[in-house]
């Protein structure tokens, strides 16, 4: 029993240490310098420890606050497809998708685009000092330097009274001027109808202008005297005033009237408006002496030649004085003259013509008697 025990143990042995069953055998070493070299070894790794811990905590301070990343999943290849278009089933043919192909190519345009983005606000510059340079070289170029006035034949004013009157001047720049003020100076002269104020391109202001005409004349019972032009306009109140050449008016009222306002302003009121008609009429005619609408059942006016023309009342009175003219145009051998309706015509005289009386025959002289002498 006691050498099967030792069998065992010896096996035991065995399978530890080996064949024999005894541990292999070491060496004798040197018990001092193991330790010290063992201890030295120690302090090396301790202060590596303490060395890579800062940078350790910093890695794992990075490491929070990174988010992981995440694993890209593969692109998912596309088959190709009959309904494909020829470019897209080659793609697929190949293994990849041209939708990645397009977002491969972003970035390039995203840059290109960014470069745009950097030189814009240069040619923004670029443009608003191109712009300012134009309007200091516009504003010089169209500064005024003539004031031209364009008018008919003008007897009362001259060009620069008139440019006078409307305060213009030149040096200003063509777009700045203001006309409100210049037309009505203009205006308040009855004597000026402004027909326009104009901006010439590229330093002028022309003003368009005619000059009225004294055309007819009103006497007041009073005396004083309302100059009138041919379309009724009042020129002139006063006295005094030199009338040669003027058609007279008479049997109308003078009531009212003022400079600058038409005989006829008051729509309500017949004779004026038959005068004022009567007045566009005649113009450009230079035989007409007088109207006189004192009865409004016969008015009529007077040649300066004498022949007197009667037209009834107010009514027609265009188609009248045009058959009055023609009937005066050629030549008729009356003195009066009357235009009834539908251009009926009359001639009369005032005077009854003289009649032819034959001459007596002269009476024989007696002859002398011879006295007898005793």
């Amino acid at each position: 029993m006691a050498s099967s025990a030792s069998d065992n143990r010896g096996g035991i042995q065995n399978r530890r240490g080996g064949p024999s069953g005894l541990r292999p055998f070491a060496p004798p070493s040197d018990s001092g310098s193991e330790n010290a070299a063992t201890t030295q070894k120690e302090r090396s790794a301790t202060a590596n420890r303490r060395m890579d811990e800062p940078v350790k905590k910093q890695a794992s301070k990075a490491d929070v606050k990174a988010p992981a990343e995440q694993p890209q999943k593969p692109a998912r290849q596309k088959k190709a497809s009959p309904s494909m278009p020829a470019k897209n089933r080659a793609h697929a043919a190949h293994g990849y998708d041209s939708r990645i192909r397009a977002s491969a190519a972003k970035p390039v345009r995203a840059h290109g685009a960014q470069g745009a983005k950097s030189g814009t606000p240069l040619l923004v510059i670029i443009l608003l000092v191109s712009l300012v340079g134009a309007l200091i070289v516009l504003y010089f170029v169209t500064a005024v330097d003539s004031i031209v006035v364009v008018s008919n034949d003008m007897k009362r004013h001259s060009s620069q009274s008139i440019i006078n009157l409307s305060g213009l001047y030149t040096g200003k720049n063509l777009y700045f001027y203001s006309f409100d003020e210049a037309e009505e100076r203009l205006s308040s002269d009855p004597y000026i109808e402004l027909l326009s104020i104009e901006r010439v391109f590229p330093s002028t202001i022309r003003i368009n202008v005619r000059e009225r005409t004294e055309f007819a004349v009103i006497n007041s019972m009073d005396g004083t005297q309302f100059v009138i032009d041919e379309t009724g306009l009042v020129l002139f109140i006063g006295r005094n005033a030199d009338t040669d050449g003027l058609i007279r008016v008479d049997g109308l009222s003078t009531l009212g009237y003022t400079i600058g306002v038409a005989i006829d302003a008051d729509k309500g009121d017949l004779l004026p408006y038959t005068v004022t008609t009567m007045l566009h009429a005649i113009c450009g005619r230079t035989d007409i002496a007088s109207i006189d609408v004192s009865n409004p059942a016969d008015v009529r006016f007077t040649t300066r030649s004498g022949v007197v023309v009667r037209i009834g009342d107010a009514s027609s009175v265009e188609e009248k004085m045009s058959r009055a003219f023609a009937e005066l145009d050629s030549g008729p051998d009356a003195d009066v003259i009357y235009i009834g309706e539908n251009g009926r015509v009359i001639y009369g005289h005032t005077t009854p013509l003289p009649t032819a009386t034959p001459s007596a025959a002269p009476e024989p002289t007696p002859e002398p008697t011879a006295l007898a002498t005793p």
